[in-house]
């Protein structure tokens, strides 16, 4: 084995970034709830118009002209919520600054508003002044998350703009899908698409209209207030609303019931469009991305992400809770993500696309298929046969520049075991027993790569949970394995 001396080791400290991500991933996912409850107002409002409008011709025409009115308007105030959910996913600094002037008039707009109507319900009534608080704080919510998503966004674009994957929209109705919950369709039409379709579409539509009751509450409290000022309700019987049968309280254990049954909708939605790795490979010529694991983890677990504090009263959905379906979202622009099959899998489970090896010569395969993808994921585990033969491949094979080694929970504060695999690849991580890392504080090992001259690893202080491990992923994306596919391109060329 030759020793690597000059490979130095550096830290990537990817924990302000964690922070700020945060912000940006609770941003878009009220901005994608816009865009549900925007969607759902335009399908359901103006068919419920349609039925109750009476049969006299003058109201029939005059309903129709409304419905057309707010279709037009429905259709603009769709486009442009998609449109900002998609900027500010491609990390677009100038509709952050849209974003921010947007939301702070909208703010503005809603504390005078709420200044005047205290004023006016008159602050001597017990329960109006409560209410008329908890109105203009709902109202203000969204536009405050958005706006700081937004600042958090810029955030990261002056300081380390490397560090955050640039999404530039491609294709109109792939981002659609996304956006919907819905991978690339790769397959014609058929029975499992439609189906799935359906399920995605439908799970869109019950997401929007928890979304547009949501949107709707601080008009609702604020007729509860008007009503307070008027009877001259109690502060305890204000209160008592808030948090009762009709209130805020009901409604977020409602809403998280809603959110797990779409969640279920989307996940069989996903399995209807699965394919095996063959089946993959020939709808998508390109390299593939190899994901590579031990059987023994072969859904290698990841720690949920709580929401922020900020966002707990409505949570949309969490992020990925496995590293597969991490890799399968961040790398799936790039190419087929593929993964070994273990033999015992009566279900290919969900994530990667599946190539089973029974009865055939599974080292050529995976040798074969370590030359050929374009990035190669490792997910650290227990050690076994397989595993160890296959990291040990990827380094007599040279291809070790396109490979990112993902060090899981269980193992990221390992230093034993990590040292162990950089022997193994033949790249020196002596450092790694440095003080910083010697158990001084909470300091976790996420990823690493090596270079020619340099290894990199990926660290985040106090936490290590999903959002940190694809944030990793989306650094080597964005810092090694670009380029990576830039010189193939102009190797073929």
């Amino acid at each position: 084995m030759v020793e690597s001396p000059r490979k130095m080791l550096e830290t990537i400290d990817i924990t302000d970034l964690s922070t700020s991500y945060e912000k940006i991933t609770a941003a878009l996912r009220i901005l994608r709830g816009l865009v549900a409850a925007t969607f759902y107002i335009a399908i359901f409002l103006p068919l419920y118009l349609l039925v109750t409008v009476d049969g006299d011709g003058a109201s029939a025409a005059g309903t129709v002209a409304a419905v057309a009115i707010m279709m037009s308007v429905m259709g603009g105030g769709l486009l442009l919520c998609f449109i900002a959910y998609r900027k500010l996913l491609a990390g677009s600094v100038a509709w952050s600054w849209g974003l921010i002037v947007v939301c702070s008039l909208i703010i503005l707009i809603v504390l005078v508003s709420s200044l005047v109507q205290g004023v006016r319900f008159g602050w001597q009534f017990g329960g109006a002044p409560l209410l008329v608080i908890v109105s203009g704080f709902l109202g203000v919510y969204v536009p405050m998350l958005i706006m700081g998503g937004a600042f958090a966004l810029l955030k990261i674009s002056k300081v380390s703009e490397g560090y955050l994957v640039k999404r530039p929209p491609k294709d109109l109705i792939k981002d659609i899908w996304l956006s919907i919950g819905l991978p690339e369709l790769l397959r014609p039409h058929s029975v499992a698409i439609r189906g799935a379709l359906v399920l995605g579409i439908a799970a869109f539509l019950i997401e929007g209209m928890v979304f547009y009751a949501y949107f709707g509450l601080n008009e609702r409290v604020l007729k509860m207030a008007e009503t307070s000022s008027q009877h001259d309700y109690t502060f305890a019987h204000s209160f008592g609303w808030l948090i009762g049968l009709h209130g805020l309280f009901p409604f977020v254990i409602f809403a998280h019931l809603i959110f797990t049954l779409v969640s279920q909708m989307r996940k069989k939605a996903r399995l209807l469009l699965m394919l095996d790795a063959k089946q993959q490979m020939n709808e998508d010529p390109r390299p593939c991305v190899l994901f590579l694991r031990s059987f023994s983890d072969d859904q290698i677990s990841l720690e949920n992400v709580k929401p922020p504090w900020y966002l707990r009263v409505l949570d949309p959905g969490s992020i990925n809770s496995n590293l597969e379906e991490l890799v399968v979202k961040t790398y799936s622009d790039i190419g087929p993500v593929i993964a070994i099959g273990r033999p015992t899998d009566e279900i290919p489970p969900l994530g990667a696309a599946r190539h089973y090896l029974e009865g055939e010569d599974w080292q050529s395969t995976v040798r074969s298929l370590i030359r050929e993808a374009s990035v190669i994921i490792v997910g650290i585990g227990p050690s076994s046969e397989g595993l160890d033969w296959e990291i040990n491949t990827i380094a007599t094979e040279g291809q070790i520049d396109k490979t990112l080694f993902v060090v899981p929970p269980a193992f990221n504060k390992n230093l034993d075991k990590l040292s162990e695999l950089g022997s193994q690849i033949d790249v020196s991580l002596a450092n790694l027993d440095r003080p910083k890392l010697a158990f001084v504080g909470e300091v976790h090992i996420l990823a690493f790569t090596v270079e020619s001259n340099v290894s990199w690893s990926i660290e985040s202080r106090c936490r290590a949970t999903e959002l940190e491990y694809e944030i990793a992923l989306r650094w080597f994306f964005e810092n090694v394995a670009k380029r990576l596919l830039g010189a193939s391109v102009q190797q073929k060329g």
